[in-house]
């Protein structure tokens, strides 16, 4: 699986989109100024012989671009958020925040219940952003 890219083409009667099939789905991502991306088999079906798809070399910027324009991508953060969410609230996050914020700069001193609670909490909040890390790695980002 690997990402590519095409530029959508429109005549009068339809525009001409990339192909998937049944066996070798396509996901699209995004379009970035014009230019499609999307998540496909190392072997796409026959396409529309209006559209030239081509491989992609995923930078860092392009693969940033893409995330941020990608509304699956801003999917998989959301439901990151919301994962969290369900069992810390805002003000849990800025509390833990701010003692071990308090703790590493030697101004406070947590409790051994605060630094369970905080320790619990870093190892939940990790494992959902793992999570959220293999939804994106499922599209290739």
């Amino acid at each position: 699986m690997q990402i590519y890219s095409y530029q959508k083409i429109s005549d009068d009667y339809t525009t001409y989109t990339v192909q998937g099939s049944e066996e070798s789905p396509v996901q699209e991502l995004c379009t970035i100024d014009g230019t499609t991306y999307f998540y496909g088999p190392d072997e796409l079906p026959p396409q529309p012989e209006k559209i030239t798809v081509v491989p992609v070399v995923l930078t860092e910027e392009l693969r940033t671009a893409i995330k941020a324009a990608s509304p699956m991508c801003q999917l998989s953060y959301r439901r990151t958020k919301a994962r969290i969410r369900e069992r810390y609230s805002q003000e849990d996050e800025t509390f833990l925040a701010r003692i071990g914020v308090g703790q590493a700069l030697g101004v406070y001193q947590m409790s051994p219940g605060e630094m369970q609670e905080l320790a619990d909490y870093q190892a939940f909040v990790e494992e959902q952003r793992a999570w959220g890390r293999e939804q994106r790695e499922l599209i290739g980002l």
